[in-house]
């Protein structure tokens, strides 16, 4: 069975419950989240980054362990506290983020905490642009990435830009875009590609960075569903029409299932037949939809058979709306 190592951040998301200023606390973190849907999947996971020395930590760390995603990479740092979220989400579901990180743990995981071990045994090495915000974890996913590259490793990415994280976005586009020429599969939402690229038009940013290296480039688009951006395949999947309750998490449910299902598929990822990209994208949509339809990242995770059943039973937004 293939390993998938992410490198990257856990932390706990503070979720809306009941009352406007009640709170859930839900593990997170857009590494974990994505292993935890791959795991869910029945693939074999691992996580290497850094929690601090508190419940929250501990919690995270259980919870990994809960979804058999192995935890020999999970360091724990000694002063720095785990890092926190509050998730704000609006009435289409939507949300915003405000960070406790000035600093937190996932951030001090170094260079020199990288276990190679893990990733020499890997098929698949994820990271997203969260790890690129603060040094020294921007070092140590870019070395991870660079050396799994090097092995013949997989690399997966999700640009993940969250604002309030950088310095500036003049930062985040130097920082990002530096990533680019590392990646196989390209993960970006229709703004991030927008603002990655400078392009005006989604269709123009997905080649313009498919470009820069990725063989295999997914934009999603919430509720529009997703575009696939490859060399025996471009086109627009609608995506199933579940009731929205909070999107946290749906990305890397979408990312998750989509990197299940490249697996299976067992071939080079630029030799991926348009048929094999159409089911994976529309498995990867159905993924993402149900994922929306709860509260939190981890908890509404779903397995193969819910997800099957959500794409049986549930109508696609093409039904509703039109391009």
């Amino acid at each position: 069975m293939a390993l998938i190592v992410a490198v990257g951040e856990v932390l706990i998301d503070f979720t809306p419950y009941k009352e406007k200023w009640g709170f859930l606390a839900n593990p997170g973190g857009s590494a974990a989240n994505f292993l935890a849907q791959l795991s869910i999947l029945g693939q074999k996971t691992a996580f290497m980054g850094m929690v601090g020395k508190d419940q929250f930590g501990a919690y995270l760390r259980t919870t990994l362990d809960s979804v058999n995603i192995n935890t020999e990479g999970l360091l724990c740092h000694q002063d720095i506290p785990t890092t926190l979220a509050f998730v704000h989400i609006k009435e289409d579901g939507d949300r915003s983020f405000t960070f406790y990180r000035s600093p937190g743990a996932d951030m001090m995981y170094s260079p020199s905490d990288i276990n190679y071990e893990l990733i020499d045994k890997s098929q698949v090495l994820h990271f997203s642009g969260v790890s690129l915000t603060k040094e020294p974890m921007r070092s140590a996913a870019l070395k991870a990435a660079a050396y799994a590259g090097k092995k013949g490793v997989t690399i997966s990415f999700d640009a993940n830009y969250r604002k309030p994280l950088w310095e500036s976005e003049e930062e985040a586009l130097r920082c990002l875009r530096e990533a680019l020429p590392l990646v196989d599969v390209l993960k970006v939402s229709d703004d991030e590609a927008i603002l990655l690229s400078g392009k005006d038009d989604v269709w123009e940013a997905a080649e313009w960075l498919k470009e820069k290296g990725a063989s295999l480039v997914f934009v999603t688009m919430g509720p529009k569903g997703c575009i696939c951006c490859h060399d025996n395949l471009k086109e627009h999947f609608y995506t199933y029409d579940t009731k929205v309750v909070d999107t946290t998490g749906s990305g890397d449910s979408f990312l998750g299932a989509a990197i299940a299902k490249i697996i299976e598929a067992n071939c080079k990822i630029e030799d991926l037949t348009a048929e094999a990209l159409s089911a994976i994208s529309d498995f990867a949509n159905a993924a993402g939809a149900c994922c929306a339809s709860g509260f939190g990242a981890i908890p509404s995770l779903k397995d193969e058979k819910a997800i099957i059943e959500c794409m049986k039973t549930t109508s696609k937004k093409q039904d509703k709306t039109s391009d």
